[in-house]
């Protein structure tokens, strides 16, 4: 079965338990199995120069087993969004939620709905920093998790022969949450749940 791995976030309402609910939204999926599930982590709003004012996003990435195709499965996150009260107003603003596919497999793809990997996965310390965690061996657009996250806190020479897949930004802060608790792979969504 493919792996996907998801970019889980929000920022509006009760983040800790916006997460634990994406999370059982995702153990629901037909056709997928929840393989693991990384500890939360807090960042400031992305991108780095973000003019939109808001609370910093509480992120975390579930690796999912699945044999829904790419675009089946971006339109049942979309659908999980929706049932979640996410609203589209604006570009890079707050969010109840927010369900991104990192990567699938080792498919690449550039159409108008859907890129895969992230085109964005190579500047996201709050992405990087949990799938290292959780698949440190992973390769994503040819390259191990461990090196883009290694190639996000160095500059990068003119010569270097593997740049990231876009121009790379300042990398973003991020942090491991103190709470929620950890969640450990791949049932334990309680442990997401605030007290």
């Amino acid at each position: 079965m493919p792996l996907a791995c998801i970019g889980i976030g929000s920022n509006q309402g009760d983040p800790p338990a916006q997460l634990a609910t994406a999370l059982k939204h995702l153990q629901a999926l037909p056709h997928s199995q929840l393989d693991r599930v990384s500890r939360p982590h807090r960042s400031p709003p992305w991108p780095p120069d973000n003019p939109v004012q808001q609370a910093d996003f509480l992120n975390a990435v579930a690796g999912l087993q699945t044999t829904l195709a790419p675009d089946d499965l971006l339109a049942r996150l979309q659908q999980i969004e929706q049932q979640m009260g996410r609203v589209r107003r604006q570009k890079w603003g707050p969010r109840t939620i927010d369900l991104d596919i990192l990567c699938y497999g080792q498919h690449r793809r550039n159409s108008p709905h859907l890129q895969l990997p992230h085109p964005h996965f190579h500047r996201r310390a709050f992405v990087l920093q949990p799938l290292a965690e959780l698949y440190p061996d992973l390769r994503i657009a040819g390259h191990p998790v461990t090196s883009w996250l290694t190639r996000l806190h160095r500059p990068q020479p003119k010569d270097d022969p593997a740049p990231p897949p876009s121009s790379t930004s300042p990398p973003t802060r991020t942090t491991i949450a103190s709470s929620p608790k950890p969640c450990s792979p791949p049932a334990a969504t309680a442990a997401m749940t605030p007290r």
